[in-house]
């Protein structure tokens, strides 16, 4: 057994189990499930006789011939099938000789390989039928089981019954051999026209499957074998079915879907169902990450709008407060030119100066615009420009002139006048 096998094995074995049964149903196969559980009507078909395992009707088949034709047993069906939905989900149990049986010998096949096996060998398997057959298996009871049968039916069968059916307004979900009606049944022999079939059953998986048709039952040699076939398990619990009544004596259960053939129009319906599912479950998703993406921006709208309503309220609370501040806006847009026209101050720089330059006196004072400009004779015309620079009333103090016969020239500003913020403020464009 390879890795990629024994991933497989412990895969379905250990992991599948354990998943909730959305997720285990969507892996194992959820088309094929979820059909299984639309069924609300099962019927069986017995020699020219049609019985409605729920309800215990029988009907005829008029003019029956074998193999009955897909449109006269769906138009039998109708007359029996009764539903409370406007189309009928209908499971279909047929007759032994609507199948064809296969013993299984592939050892060193895995359970996972074991149907793809099958389908390449279909060719050696039935080398003179030329139609494409469809394939039933129990694959989960493959390897526990000491022997195991597959089951085949031509795909255009199917095809025939689901169109038929359709016509009817009823819904062919599978078919199924009519012996798996009872799950509960380990060995069952029934009888029809077509002849005879024994098979036995271990946990719902097909372990033995014999058939004699009527023909073969007349020659001695085959009739005697088919005799020793019964007697040896005469000592089990066996069930035989004559009649078509006696079917109504069982205790009906769902067959192992294992062993259920699907019409490919059963299966895309369902498939189409599961897209649109699909599509739905998407926009369902796609809604719900928009709302959660936009939880955030819904919080902060309707903060947004507390906070609109609580600036709404102090606007009013505010609107006397606002026309006394208008108010004092326009008398400062019309009267600030004046108001905060510099003033230079010049008697107090006056009295400055004569107390930085005592004992010496001005020549000259000449103030334009908070430009200062002095005159004026000292021994240490540098001991007074010092001084004017310490001073916190002046700024930007400096010899205008050199120094000539200890005539000094200074040019300063007064700090406490800018005109040229004056300007820019009230007068920009000059």
């Amino acid at each position: 057994m390879s890795a990629l096998d024994i991933l497989q094995k412990q895969f379905r074995e250990k992991l599948l189990p354990a998943l909730p049964t959305p997720l285990r149903s969507i892996l194992e196969g959820s088309s094929r499930r979820q059909l299984f559980k639309k069924i609300d009507t099962r019927i069986l078909l017995h020699d020219d006789s049609l019985i409605n395992l729920d309800s215990g009707d029988v009907v005829q088949i008029e003019n029956a011939s074998a193999p009955i034709s897909p449109s006269a047993l769906a138009t039998a069906a109708k007359r029996i099938v009764k539903s409370d939905n406007a189309v009928s989900s209908l499971l279909l149990y047929l007759p032994t000789s609507e199948f064809v049986s296969t013993t299984l010998n592939m050892p060193g096949v895995s359970r996972e390989n074991i149907v793809s096996a099958l389908r390449l060998q279909t060719e050696s398997l039935f080398p003179s039928y030329q139609e494409k057959l469809t394939l039933a298996l129990s694959v989960q009871s493959y390897e526990q089981a000491s022997t195991n049968v597959a089951l085949w039916i031509p795909e255009s069968r199917l095809s025939s019954l689901f169109d038929a059916f359709e016509q009817q307004d009823i819904f062919l979900v599978g078919v199924v051999p009519r012996q798996l009606c009872d799950q509960t049944l380990s060995t069952v022999l029934e009888y029809d026209k077509a002849g005879a079939t024994l098979i036995r059953l271990s946990d719902g998986a097909i372990t033995s499957w014999e058939h004699i048709s009527s023909l073969d039952m007349e020659q001695p040699e085959l009739s005697e074998q088919w005799q020793e076939a019964i007697s040896a398990v005469a000592d089990e619990n066996l069930t035989t079915l004559h009649q078509a009544t006696d079917y109504l004596n069982l205790s009906f259960n769902n067959p192992n879907p294992e062993y259920c053939f699907y019409p490919a129009g059963a299966l895309g319906a369902r498939k189409r169902e599961e897209r649109n599912r699909n599509l739905l479950l998407l926009a369902a998703a796609a809604i719900v990450i928009l709302f959660v993406g936009a939880l955030p921006f819904i919080g902060q709208s309707f903060q947004l709008r507390s906070l609109l309503a609580t600036l709404d309220s102090h606007r009013q609370l505010s609107v006397e407060a606002r026309r006394d501040q208008l108010v004092v806006v326009n008398f400062e847009n019309q009267w600030g030119p004046i108001n905060d026209f510099p003033e230079q101050r010049v008697w107090e720089a006056m009295f400055t100066l004569q107390n930085i330059l005592l004992p010496d006196r001005l020549t000259s004072l000449e103030v334009v615009e908070g430009l200062v400009k002095i005159q004026g004779t000292s021994i240490e015309p540098q001991s007074i420009l010092q001084r004017l620079e310490q001073d916190p009333m002046f700024t930007e103090v400096a010899f205008s002139r050199a120094t000539n016969n200890s005539r000094y020239y200074i040019d300063l500003r007064l700090s406490t006048v800018n005109f040229e913020a004056y300007m820019v403020r009230y007068f920009p464009d000059e």
